[in-house]
């Protein structure tokens, strides 16, 4: 008997209410920008119980106007006083979900953005026109700045990188918030050069992956690369999400 996995991403539960629809499904996946100051809280809340387990990576929306040094804990603290235990927050770690059927092997990170190239107009128009670099997400009480996304980019890609290369029996899932390759952009606006602040080229561990979950809105809904499937399910905050279901449920 296959899994059945109900995917969501980027809700932005601060700009619009969202509630998670209640759907067939055995777990839930949400990919990030769940919304700002933990606005997604009572809607996962209110969903978990009906699923075996949900899996969540936060988003860069989901960092802001919290520290990122406290907002996991303040989740957690969230999840506790409900008596919440099947959420797992994956943060450059992965779980197994063993079944009858087959493992799976889900990794996650929110993954940030490639800037490793050092493409310094593409730096200087992420701090000119994006919160995210121009002091909206903070860590350790200090601006969260191109050089710590740097940092936050490389560590995940060695992390994805290892748990790619390892020979586990069954399937593997990773989820990220930021968007795996530019093949994924749409076409009204990939000549927006600022989509490539949410993209982290990744094509290159595809191979090893069989199901590659990642959010923003920028995203097309389902594709095959490499022998991945690699899916978007984004609400978005604009038109970007006409595509978007909130009863997605796929199985593997």
């Amino acid at each position: 008997m296959k899994t059945k996995i109900h995917v969501l991403s980027s809700l932005y539960c601060h700009n619009k209410e969202f509630i998670i629809p209640k759907v067939e499904a055995d777990i839930l996946i949400v990919g990030g920008n769940g919304g700002s100051k933990l606005s997604f809280i009572n809607p996962l809340i209110t969903a978990a119980p009906r699923y075996q387990k949900v899996y969540v990576v936060l988003g860069n929306t989901d960092y802001q106007d919290k520290d990122m040094v406290y907002i996991r804990s303040e989740i957690k603290q969230a999840l506790d006083k409900y008596e919440i235990s099947n959420v797992s927050i994956l943060n450059n770690n992965f779980q197994v979900l063993r079944s009858e059927s087959t493992n799976l092997h889900l990794a996650g990170c929110t993954l940030w953005t490639d800037f490793s190239d050092k493409d310094q107009d593409l730096i200087n128009s992420s701090k000119l026109l994006l919160s995210d670099f121009s002091g909206g997400i903070t860590n350790e009480s200090s601006a969260f700045e191109p050089d710590d996304v740097i940092q936050a980019n490389s560590v995940s890609k060695r992390f994805l990188t290892w748990f790619s290369e390892q020979p586990l029996d069954g399937k593997k899932i990773v989820i990220t918030h930021s968007i795996p390759s530019i093949k994924l952009i749409q076409e009204d606006v990939k000549d927006n050069p600022l989509v490539r602040a949410f993209v982290s080229n990744c094509e290159h561990l595809f191979k090893n992956i069989d199901l590659w979950i990642c959010g923003h809105e920028y995203c097309k809904l389902d594709t095959m690369i490499n022998g991945c499937r690699v899916l978007g399910n984004s609400r978005g905050l604009t038109s970007n999400s006409k595509n978007f279901n909130p009863e997605l449920v796929i199985e593997i």
